[in-house]
């Protein structure tokens, strides 16, 4: 309850002691989907009654702010995708794959998810899903026990779940001729 005087201004009449013990947290919710993906600074201020009225010179708000990362949307495709293999001269049932990270300003890579197909399409080794932070190379696949045109499908999954589209690049193994030195160098197919 307050009054005012002339002569000593705004005064309270009844006094209510303010809660102690804090710090009382409050939540407020922000919808992310308007930012673009990155770095953004968010700014919240309160205001108490005396810094409302401007008692004793504290008009005004206290604010906190805090950077934070908004990610809203899936990543790209891998770049750049092929598969190695430690003998090129005859299908070997595990092989390797590496590949650039799309540009992605929003939260990091979380996983890569890959598995096999065949000519038809069909799926002949299930998919797989190796994690890490910002991956770009999938050390030992397993791909089908017997040779034959294959593909490899990778597809990269960020830290806030979302999914991107799918690269492959082709698994099959043909023999390669050897260079001159007798070494035959590891075979590395292309991304499509």
């Amino acid at each position: 309850d307050l009054d005012s005087s002339q002569a000593s201004g705004e005064f309270a009449r009844v006094f209510q002691p303010c809660p102690t013990g804090g710090p009382y947290p409050h939540s407020v919710w922000f919808d992310t989907r308007t930012l673009s993906d990155g770095v953004h600074t968010i700014q919240v201020c309160a205001q108490d009654y005396g810094q409302y009225v401007g008692l004793y010179g504290s008009g005004g708000q206290s604010c906190d702010q805090h950077t934070i990362r908004t990610d809203n949307s899936a990543p790209g495709a891998p770049s750049g995708l092929f598969v190695n293999s430690a003998n090129p001269r005859r299908y070997m049932g595990h092989f390797a794959a590496q590949f650039s990270l799309p540009p992605n300003q929003g939260s990091p890579i979380a996983a890569v998810h890959y598995n096999v197909i065949d000519a038809a399409g069909d799926v002949v080794t299930p998919t797989q899903t190796v994690t890490g932070t910002d991956p770009t190379a999938v050390p030992n696949i397993e791909g089908p026990k017997r040779a034959g045109n294959y593909r490899l499908q990778v597809w990269l999954e960020d830290s806030v779940g979302f999914t991107g589209p799918v690269a492959r690049a082709s698994a099959s193994r043909k023999a390669q001729k050897s260079s001159r030195s007798g070494n035959a160098s590891p075979a590395r197919a292309r991304s499509e």
